[in-house]
């Protein structure tokens, strides 16, 4: 007689085969879960990294830098006249503005570029107003820098890239302005410099109180970023170059000394007005 059915030796073989596939099984799928964390958290990473630089290069491509024509083309005539010395400092600027608070600054002072190898303030074109009717204008300086703060998930200190705007040109590139943190996490902030006649690179640029020749009263042609973050044990790294459009370091370039060109060089031609800060 036949019997149907499993034995019970069969039925626990079969029960430890399935356990063995379904162990596995969960494995494999907790790997793949951490795997998609991971590439999810570097992409959100990359993505805060490449956002941030978006924004620091507009700001750096806007660069403001006001340059007075027509006291330059006197400081010229100036220098090439007989009572006139090349070689002398030019004379105190006469345009100039009163601040907020009331203090007498030197117009062509109000626009200037204070870069570091881990910071960077400039004088911008990048501000948008907000708000209708508010007394603004695109003008506006801004910072970069890091600083300690407390992390917007866990409350724990991490070092941020910050970034500061103020509206108000008052000659004191590093003074006042509203921060906002643009990214946290952050390992590292560096930049460097190109400009001059030799366009080298360097780590430190002062248009303003500086005696170097190749920086005072004139900003950079171009600036490198080099941004990295570390979350988790993880490590981005990001850097661009972003240039600045309108440096206006050449703008005399072309005149001649009796100031009767423009800077295509056209003669007769009268010089093309540029906006004043306030």
């Amino acid at each position: 007689m036949n019997s149907k059915g499993f034995t019970l030796l069969e039925i626990l073989i079969a029960v430890t085969i399935l356990a063995i596939i379904s162990t596995l099984t969960a494995i494999n799928i907790n790997r793949s879960v951490k795997f998609k964390n991971k590439i999810e958290q570097d992409l959100d990473d990359y993505a805060a990294v490449r956002d941030a630089l978006i924004i620091m290069t507009h700001d750096i491509n806007t660069g403001f830098h006001w340059v007075d024509i027509n006291a330059e083309l006197k400081k010229q005539l100036a220098g090439s006249t007989p009572g006139g010395s090349p070689g002398a400092s030019p004379p105190p600027a006469q345009n100039t503005t009163s601040t907020s608070m009331g203090e007498i600054v030197p117009i062509e002072k109000l626009t200037s570029f204070e870069g570091d190898a881990d910071s960077l303030y400039l004088t911008t074109l990048s501000h948008a107003r907000t708000i209708i009717n508010t007394q603004e204008s695109d003008q506006a300086k801004i910072g970069y820098y890091i600083k300690d703060v407390k992390a917007l998930h866990g409350g724990q200190m991490t070092k941020a890239l910050m970034r500061s705007e103020s509206t108000v040109l008052d000659g004191e590139a590093k003074k006042g302005g509203k921060e906002t943190v643009l990214l946290e996490n952050i390992k590292t902030l560096k930049f460097r410099y190109m400009g001059g006649d030799d366009k080298d690179w360097v780590e430190k640029w002062m248009s303003a109180e500086t005696g170097d020749d190749t920086q005072r009263n004139k900003f950079p042609d171009a600036v490198e970023i080099t941004l990295a973050t570390e979350r988790k044990g993880r490590e981005i790294t990001l850097s661009t170059m972003a240039s600045i459009h309108d440096t206006n370091n050449d703008l005399l370039a072309s005149f001649s000394p009796n100031g009767n060109t423009t800077p295509t060089g056209s003669p007769t031609a009268t010089p093309l007005p540029t906006p004043i800060p306030h």
